[in-house]
């Protein structure tokens, strides 16, 4: 049996105290074995996006608050300010600040941009009009100053919740963009958005 240096042993005592009382922590992460964190995830619309998203409970508006309809800067299609009800909404509401949100169907994206300078916080909800075939689903992909804030499908086979919230961080971002796109179903003559914002405002 060999004997150990008097140093050594020393050393370790000591070494072996200190981690007793000063204890260790551990970082722990999220994320599977092929996709670990920080990298490169696949391209699905119904994955959740980069976010800086606030909490999406929804908080009363400020009296102060702007309508996005005000603020639209540049639009594929005209968004405009309507009125619509909701699929998947048994109440039937008529809701009257409503964004129209063209979805291509050709396989193409609608873009609707926002100018937001000045302005913390991006609200509203995302629905489906009631009209638009049982079998659309549309994606949704929100970006700030071209960052992916989040990523949304609104499935009108399955509408639930019939409004899908929307609320993220706009501090210090100059604008916002909605891009639509039809991703499933079979599209019909539409005189109206597939899509729509309801209560959409920043402050």
């Amino acid at each position: 049996m060999t004997n150990q240096h008097p140093r050594l042993a020393r050393l370790i005592a000591v070494g072996t105290a200190l981690l007793l009382t000063a204890g260790c922590s551990v970082a722990v992460t999220t994320g599977s074995p092929t996709n670990p964190p920080g990298s490169a995830q696949p391209a699905d619309p119904t994955a959740a996006a980069p976010s800086t998203a606030a909490p999406t409970t929804e908080e009363s508006v400020p009296s102060d608050a702007k309508p996005v309809d005000t603020l639209v800067a540049r639009a594929t299609r005209d968004a405009e300010r309507t009125t619509a009800t909701i699929k998947g909404d048994a109440s039937g509401t008529r809701y009257d600040s409503a964004l129209s949100l063209w979805a291509g169907c050709d396989g193409t994206e609608d873009e609707v941009l926002f100018g937001v300078a000045g302005n913390k916080i991006f609200q509203g909800k995302l629905g489906l009009r009631a009209s638009v075939p049982d079998d659309i689903v549309v994606h949704v992909l929100i970006l700030a100053d071209g960052d992916p804030v989040q990523n949304l499908q609104l499935d009108g086979t399955n509408p639930t919740p019939a409004l899908l919230p929307v609320r993220f961080l706009i501090e210090g971002k100059k604008t916002v963009t909605l891009q639509t796109k039809v991703v499933r179903g079979t599209c019909s003559s539409a005189t109206e958005s597939y899509a729509v914002l309801v209560d959409g405002y920043v402050y």
